[in-house]
């Protein structure tokens, strides 16, 4: 069901600005990417969308069709996570206290340094759950296992393409810092790109997790 409506909501930013480019723009996403998710659509719906030009794309009959009946139902849940997000962020610490909190196994203490810095006390939740990756936390977030603090920005995509919400402003910001190494010759040459290409992807002042 995740996948669909994703493809759902790529779809429908795609048939408003009829670019791939522009609804990847939109949704913090590659081009490929968006047409790989409303290719998917198309195969789980079993009909043809858009018409794929050299330079455009064109809404089909079944486009239209689809994006009449989607779009309207697509925004409210828009709207409304939006609502609820706010209802549940003015919990506060009480939110988290009525849910499964989920931990890197490594960064046991990260809760309470993020109450520390959202001025709250340190949340007594009812189950923490520790895994042993960020990805994992992430993913376990994604299918509803509970609120996980997760890194920005490799998290962003989740975030943009609607499989998590963001439920507080606050950030815990991270003095953790990571290194490469890389030796001589056509490797050294091949690594140090990677790394230029990592920096100016990700790098930041300092790292954050925000709670999802």
């Amino acid at each position: 069901m995740l996948v669909q409506f994703r493809g759902l909501r790529a779809f429908c930013v795609a048939a408003q600005r009829l670019s791939f480019k522009q609804a990847a723009d939109e949704l913090c996403l590659t081009a490929s990417a968006v047409s790989h998710q409303i290719r998917d659509l198309e195969d789980h719906l079993g009909v043809k969308l858009f018409e794929r030009r050299t330079r455009a794309v064109v809404l089909t009959d079944d486009g239209r069709a689809l994006f009449r009946d989607v779009h309207p139902h697509l925004s409210a849940i828009e709207q409304a996570t939006r609502r609820s997000d706010a209802r549940y962020a003015s919990l506060g610490v009480g939110a988290l206290e009525q849910a499964t909190l989920l931990l890197h196994q490594s960064r046991s203490d990260a809760w309470h340094r993020w109450a520390e810095l959202a001025r709250l006390r340190p949340p007594l939740p009812r189950q923490i759950i520790r895994l042993d990756s960020m990805v994992a936390l992430a993913r376990a977030a994604e299918r509803g296992a509970g609120i996980a603090l997760i890194p920005m920005p490799i998290s962003q995509l989740w975030f943009q393409s609607g499989a998590l919400l963001r439920l507080f402003r606050q950030d815990l910001e991270s003095p953790d810092s990571y290194y490469a190494l890389a030796g001589g010759g056509a490797e050294g040459d091949a690594a140090e790109t990677l790394l230029r290409w990592i920096i100016s992807t990700f790098a930041e002042p300092l790292a954050s997790s925000a709670a999802a």
